[in-house]
Parts: C-alpha cells; sequence; structure tokens
C-alpha cells in the first residue's frame, strides 16, 4: 500500500513530502488514512534541531484523525 507522506530529511530543513510504500499491519497494529494532521510546538522544534538524531525518512508528529483502513 502506498502512502503520500511529509518525512524529515535533515535538521533545520523543511519537511519533504514524498510517496512512500508500506506493508500490511502486524497483528495488533492499524493503518489509519489521515484527514487532519497536526504539527505541534515539540514537532518543529524537534524538526529544527533533531535532538533525538532521526534518520532521513523519519515520519514525525503524533496528532491525526482519520479512518482505519487496515487492521
Amino acid at each position: 500500500m502506498q502512502a503520500n507522506v511529509w518525512q524529515f530529511e535533515q535538521a533545520g530543513a523543511s519537511l519533504v513530502k514524498q510517496v512512500r510504500e508500506f506493508s500490511e499491519p502486524k497483528a495488533g497494529r492499524i493503518v489509519v488514512r489521515n484527514y487532519a494532521i497536526g504539527i505541534n510546538p515539540v514537532d518543529w522544534k524537534f524538526i529544527d534541531d533533531n535532538p533525538r538524531d532521526w534518520e532521513k525518512g523519519y515520519i514525525p508528529g503524533v496528532d491525526g484523525a482519520g479512518v482505519v483502513v487496515a487492521a
């Protein structure tokens, strides 16, 4: 399954929109098609400074609203 994502590339740079391929979810996991996503101050602070050493391609953010499309 494919999805459009906003992913981290490097500290201090804007997120980059990419199409990513995802496998079906494993047991106990779900896939949500988000229709609204919030980037909070803590998210953009991490994007700006990368204090947790995110790797290229990391998808930040934890707040979203959508529909479960796979379980």
